[in-house]
């Protein structure tokens, strides 16, 4: 024995609204609603690059910061000198570790210089010391991690400064 089930129009709607589906013009076929994002499918949220902002001290030169011992056990080797080791625990100590850990990404960094006189000088002697300053610092893992470097010389300011702007890309 069949049953042939007949609904009025009205008990037709009423169905598919309570499932949420909609009806086309004549009433009779169910069109699938809208489907909903999958969560699974949504991209992650994407953090803002974070950036770092810091003035520090004018940094020994490079031949100022190693020293190299020609004697005794340390003979041959390339050690940070005393200037060297008082100018990272200056910047360690005046450097803001970041909230969330050392910048772990690429970096862009944006250097001007406030040389403390007009003498002339290679741009590679002075970057050597604060780079591994703040690494040392932990404001990030480690220098190869600068992939863009702008340097821009300003006029000259007694006793000589930095100003780095460090962001990641």
């Amino acid at each position: 024995m069949s049953v042939t089930l007949r609904w009025t129009e009205e008990q037709l709607r009423a169905w598919h609204a309570r499932r949420g589906l909609r009806v086309d013009g004549e009433g009779h076929e169910p069109a699938p609603a809208p489907a909903a994002p999958c969560a699974a499918l949504a991209a992650p949220p994407v953090a803002a690059p974070r950036e770092v902002v810091l003035w520090l001290p004018w940094p020994p030169s490079v031949n100022r910061y190693w020293r190299h011992p020609h004697a005794g056990k340390a003979a041959g080797r390339h050690l940070i000198s005393e200037s060297g080791r008082a100018y990272r625990k200056q910047v360690a100590g005046s450097v803001p570790t970041p909230k969330d850990g050392p910048l772990a990404s690429r970096l862009q960094m944006t250097l001007i210089l406030y040389e403390p006189d007009r003498r002339l000088r290679d741009i590679d002697n002075v970057l050597k010391a604060p780079f591994d300053a703040l690494r040392h610092a932990g404001v990030y893992k480690d220098d190869s991690q600068i992939r863009r470097l702008f340097i821009d010389f300003a006029d000259p300011r007694k006793p000589g400064r930095l100003h780095f702007t460090i962001k990641e890309l």
